[in-house]
């Protein structure tokens, strides 16, 4: 069944060494945490943000929210992320993020929620409530960027057969390649931080 799915899609219509030669190319970033992040990040709409110091989340609906006491995110040790993305915001006793995954300011600016310019705040608005300001030709930077980068996937998405141009593959690579480094400095600060308290 899922082969007629994919088939009717294009993704069998090429001759099979063709094919196999496809599938190859198109799962050569599927190992790298930065795909794997960019996919969490464009696949769960949901944001959240946690200011310094404190424990409550503020998301586009509620300004009080708390990580899920059942969620990892909650108990780990360090857990106390800037910004989550979560699949759900229930009320109990107070609201609650449910199915949490933490994130990187980067992560969220390029792959993340709805994106727009917005010339009259001087910035670019994520998710139709978090203003990212900058100098000038930053936001314009992360404006091609991000329009690359969603002009590419609609593409994609609208002909999933269609080999993805090296220019576009160099793109995606190289935004892979900042959220792997980014992530292996925070990693490596962590690690440099846990050491000097012990």
């Amino acid at each position: 069944q899922l082969r007629g799915v994919l088939r009717s899609r294009g993704f069998f219509s090429r001759p099979e060494h063709e094919r196999d030669q496809l599938l190859v190319d198109l799962n050569e970033n599927g190992g790298r945490l930065g795909l794997q992040l960019a996919l969490v990040c464009l696949a769960v709409p949901n944001l959240g943000h946690r200011t310094t110091g404190s424990q409550n989340v503020v998301t586009r609906a509620v300004y009080d929210a708390l990580v899920h006491p059942n969620s990892v995110n909650s108990t780990t040790p360090g857990s106390r992320a800037a910004w989550y993305l979560y699949s759900e915001l229930v009320e109990t006793s107070r609201p609650y993020i449910r199915n949490t995954t933490v994130v990187s300011s980067l992560e969220i600016v390029l792959y993340g929620g709805s994106f727009f310019n917005d010339d009259a705040l001087g910035g670019c608005v994520l998710d139709h409530w978090i203003l990212t300001k900058g100098d000038p030709q930053t936001i314009q930077l992360l404006i091609s960027t991000r329009r690359a980068i969603n002009d590419a996937l609609e593409r994609l998405c609208l002909d999933p057969s269609r080999v993805p141009l090296a220019s576009e593959k160099r793109l995606v690579a190289a935004t892979f390649e900042l959220i792997e480094q980014s992530r292996g400095a925070q990693v490596q600060a962590a690690s440099s931080s846990q050491l000097t308290t012990m």
